[in-house]
């Protein structure tokens, strides 16, 4: 994860699958973090990250009975990676509801000026911001919801289409490339 200088660390930049963070230069650590050693230039984060994993699906595969989506909308036909958006939201049906509380873990990047502006993923009435840059990473976000939704949806800040850059070939509005995604629910120590 790369870094403007004395940028914080959002809660959602933490690493979900990892159980140390190690931090190079002056980057303020998400509450509850705390280093277990540290000096000028690190800090060494051990990270509680004990979950149950609900499920989990590749975005290149389709979806529907027996996998963790029961289908899509706003996004494109299925590439080798995963889907890109193709509209202003993206909603993910699921066939099961989800947690009460939920971890939603996904790798993904974003499409030409969406990597300067923040997007929203929202489940039921909660809802986090979350910004992506140009490469692939892994996000992690918590929700509370009422244990009976079924879809969240993430709200793509800019859809642009590759003609708008001068790719005529591609006339699609993209936003967010989505690889997978996993949901899961926090286990007490």
């Amino acid at each position: 994860l790369e870094l403007m200088p004395n940028a914080p660390i959002e809660p959602y930049q933490v690493p979900v699958h990892n159980k140390w963070l190690l931090v190079f230069g002056n980057h303020a650590l998400p509450p509850g973090l705390a280093p277990v050693a540290q000096n000028d230039s690190y800090k060494l984060v051990r990270i509680n990250n004990k979950r149950r994993i609900i499920g989990n699906a590749h975005l290149n595969q389709p979806t529907g009975p027996g996998s963790l989506l029961a289908g899509v909308e706003g996004l494109s036909s299925i590439e080798e990676f995963g889907r890109w958006s193709d509209a202003k939201q993206v909603v993910l049906h699921f066939n099961a509801p989800l947690p009460k509380h939920a971890v939603v873990v996904f790798k993904a990047w974003a499409y030409g000026d969406n990597t300067e502006r923040p997007f929203t993923m929202r489940i039921g009435d909660s809802s986090v911001p979350f910004r992506l840059s140009g490469s692939p990473q892994e996000i992690g976000l918590h929700f509370d919801t009422d244990g009976t939704q079924r879809s969240l949806a993430i709200e793509v800040p800019h859809p642009v289409s590759p003609q708008e850059y001068g790719d005529p070939r591609d006339p699609r509005k993209l936003g967010i490339a989505l690889a997978d995604i996993e949901i899961s629910t926090p286990v007490a120590n």
